[in-house]
């Protein structure tokens, strides 16, 4: 009777890996995304007008990234936290892309200066950074 030849077994590629499945995360649990597109030219980062302090503005969009949207709903308002504003008490001009049903945010940069943006999921879009105290709202 003839020997049965006995393959080789199949070796595993070292480029394929094993297919990941995707989980689902809340965007709440993930960091926000900073999108300028909205950016009003009356606030904007260049009309800061101090170049040293832009890097201030750019250091805050930096430490919030780190964290996550959960982390940040629970940080102190004056802080690395954020607070709601009505439109109503904006001074500056509302674009269009703010309607009734947006949530305006507000968040620091510079001691007490804050900018202003909206959330959708977990983009950031900034609208307005305030440069001189008072400027943007009647703060209290």
């Amino acid at each position: 009777m003839p020997k049965r030849m006995r393959s080789a077994p199949a070796k595993q590629s070292r480029l394929l890996k094993p297919k990941e499945v995707p989980t689902e995360r809340s965007p709440e649990q993930l960091s926000p995304v900073f999108s300028l597109e909205h950016l009003q030219q009356s606030h904007c980062i260049s009309a800061i007008a101090d170049r040293s302090e832009r890097g201030l503005f750019m250091d805050a969009l930096y430490t919030l990234s780190r964290m996550s949207w959960s982390q940040i709903n629970s940080a102190p308002r004056h802080g690395l936290g954020t607070e709601r504003m009505p439109a109503a008490q904006i001074k500056a001009k509302i674009p269009s892309c703010v309607t009734e049903d947006v949530n305006l945010l507000v968040f620091r940069w510079k001691g007490k200066l804050p900018f202003i943006g909206f959330r959708d999921g977990r983009v950031l879009h900034v609208l307005w950074i305030e440069q001189q105290f008072g400027d943007l709202y009647d703060h209290d």
